[in-house]
């Protein structure tokens, strides 16, 4: 006795078909896979070498919109959008002579189209049932509308954030824990002279901090990574320019954690601030020769002014009147 072909039994049980007739193996196999596909979240179609649906799950109703009785019988493509109907037969011609598949056995992103007209994504993934003969094939589709959102919403808040980046009048830069590039914004690349792609992943201190100054940049990294959680540092140091200038930074450094507390790497802050300190010096070191100056001055005017008194002692002697003897 031939042993049932459940895919048939599936189809005969297709929603909206009614409960079928006799009973047996055969009923029990197709109410059980009936059930199987009633109860799986993503839309399960079955169709025929011709593209005509055979069989339509309750999840097919749901993210469609169609009752089973209104597909079944009918073209899959009456679910596509216009761009995916007229190319479908086309597809299934070329699987059908050649063997080559173009989404057959191959998942990938489509637009759907519901009962009422409305466009939306799904992940489809078709394959040829095995033994079939005309070939039948099934197609299961994942509505990932939210998945698409979602991932609109992170490029949206990346985009955000990059564009943050970018127009800082700072130099924003994250590195790992064992202090390799991760981030730095264009103001960073500006000031060491380096395209982003000739920093990341390149040790920091060897990339671009002076050799003379590598002992107080570990110090100052090593205390941040045994400090407590949120503890901000401070620090300068001279960062080397690919022209082999040097730019004062001003750094404003945090430890970054995991939920387990680990260290997983530094973000920092910086400020270039060799031109103020130097325009600082200068106007200290302006402020200070004022200060000599003005103390020369005073000396001067003392030193006048003690000259003034002796010469007019001096006068006043001279025309002093002789003392009668």
């Amino acid at each position: 006795m031939k042993k049932p072909d459940i895919k048939d039994s599936v189809i005969a049980l297709g929603p909206g078909n009614g409960s079928g007739s006799g009973t047996g193996s055969g009923t029990a196999i197709a109410r059980d896979m009936q059930a199987l596909l009633d109860a799986t979240v993503d839309a399960v179609i079955i169709i025929d070498a011709r593209g005509h649906v055979e069989s339509f799950n309750r999840s097919g109703e749901r993210l469609f919109g169609y009752l089973a009785a209104e597909v079944i019988g009918r073209n899959v493509s009456m679910l596509m959008t216009e761009n995916d109907r007229v190319s479908h037969d086309g597809y299934m011609g070329r699987y059908m002579s050649t063997g080559v598949p173009h989404i057959i056995g191959i998942g990938r992103e489509v637009d759907a189209r519901r009962k009422d007209g409305t466009v939306f994504p799904v992940f489809l993934s078709v394959g040829q049932i095995a033994g079939s003969e005309p070939p039948r094939f099934v197609g299961l589709l994942h509505d990932i509308t939210l998945r698409r959102e979602a991932m609109a919403a992170i490029r949206r808040e990346r985009d955000r954030a990059n564009m943050y980046l970018e127009i800082a009048q700072v130099i924003l830069l994250a590195l790992s824990a064992e202090r390799r590039v991760q981030l730095i914004n264009r103001k960073g690349c500006d000031t060491v002279g380096l395209r982003e792609m000739d920093l990341l992943g390149r040790d920091w201190l060897e990339a671009a901090v002076p050799a003379d100054q590598h002992p107080l940049v570990l110090a100052e990294l090593a205390t941040l990574a045994t400090g407590s959680d949120g503890e901000e540092r401070y620090f300068e140091h001279d960062v080397l320019a690919a022209d082999g200038a040097r730019r004062l930074i001003a750094w404003r450094c945090l430890p970054m954690r995991n939920a387990e507390g680990r260290l997983m790497g530094f973000f920092a802050s910086g400020e270039d601030i060799t031109d103020s300190r130097r325009a600082a010096e200068a106007s200290a070191l302006a402020q200070q020769r004022i200060t000599q100056v003005g103390r020369l001055a005073t000396m001067h005017e003392m030193a006048a002014g003690f000259a003034l008194e002796e010469d007019d002692a001096t006068s006043a002697a001279s025309e002093s009147p002789p003392r009668r003897s």
